[in-house]
């Protein structure tokens, strides 16, 4: 994964912000965040900021930290309490449950919206969404690309003079200079794909029938 992976200690902070914020509106204070996770000092507050910042979660002003636009962009789905020892137990103040607490392990950047758009069969067929991470492929990853008017899934090999695409089956191999005077884009590294078959984060999985 990219250096935008975030670690278990800092995956919870990031979704103690999302929830505060989602609930009140409001960003914690210094002091709200040390007694929520029992830290000894404020230090450990600017520490996980600093983190957060640096991998791209968080962003900062003149008014402070604030989450970063793929975070705060949507409300997400609604949760409205918990269920344990049988028993359901409703918040008084619904937040919402988003992206990044659903795939904690994925490091979804952006997406785009498939439309018309036509795409390769054997890897993205009846795809309505396909999400992409940060930054750029590395070295034998899978890339979104378009590939002669064509949305397909390669594992790229990025060279001085452009880059080696390679089919995930490992049959077709092609070599694009950049800038391609094919009109070949890479646009990232692939995360998953959504359509009404669901969500796929396995690129070699086909969609249920």
């Amino acid at each position: 994964m990219s250096r935008r992976q975030l670690t278990q200690k800092q995956h919870a902070f990031l979704r103690y912000l999302v929830e505060h914020v989602g609930a009140h509106s409001v960003w914690p204070t210094y002091r709200e965040i040390v007694s929520h996770f029992g830290y000894r000092s404020p230090n450990s507050v600017t520490q996980n900021l600093q983190a957060l910042a640096k991998k791209g979660f968080l962003r900062r002003n003149e008014a402070g930290y604030q989450l970063a636009d793929h975070l705060s962009g949507g409300r997400g789905i609604p949760l409205e309490g918990h269920i344990a020892d049988g028993e359901v137990v409703v918040r008084s103040k619904t937040t919402h449950l988003g992206l990044t607490d659903l795939l904690p392990e994925f490091d979804v950047a952006r997406a785009y919206e498939v439309g018309v758009q036509p795409v390769e069969p054997a890897t993205l067929g009846g795809s309505t969404h396909v999400l992409l991470g940060e930054g750029d492929v590395d070295p034998g990853e899978i890339g979104v690309v378009l590939l002669g008017g064509q949305l397909a899934l390669r594992r790229v090999y990025p060279y001085e003079q452009g880059w080696i695409l390679e089919t995930l089956d490992g049959e077709t191999v092609s070599e694009h200079p950049a800038p391609a005077q094919d009109g070949t884009q890479l646009l990232g590294p692939y995360v998953g794909h959504a359509g009404a078959f669901g969500f796929i984060c396995d690129p070699l999985a086909l969609p249920l029938a």
